[in-house]
């Protein structure tokens, strides 16, 4: 899938639905605390993990998934990473 638009809080479609989805594979989501991974609502929990992605990978702290963000969460799934084994969530 291809960078479209910017995405937030609030918004919801297919794009945040496979962001989420790539997000949760490289263990960004806290299991136990997300509500629901399989919708493609972009809330706190999405929030706040795309904000541990941007602090582990050197990106802008927004929360928010920009061109740069999008492109460097697709290079860094491609990759093996041993960083984002386990981390931590914290909501912001």
């Amino acid at each position: 899938m291809e960078f479209t638009r910017e995405l937030s809080y609030g918004m919801a479609g297919a794009d945040v639905r496979y962001m989420k989805e790539i997000l949760l594979k490289m263990g960004y989501y806290d299991k136990s605390r997300v509500t629901s991974i399989t919708n493609d609502k972009y809330l706190g929990d999405t929030r706040s993990a795309v904000k541990l992605f941007q602090a582990k990978h050197n990106c802008e702290i927004t929360g928010t998934i920009d061109e740069p963000t999008w492109g460097t969460i697709i290079i860094a799934s491609t990759e093996e990473d041993d960083n984002i084994q386990n981390p931590v969530l914290r909501v912001a």
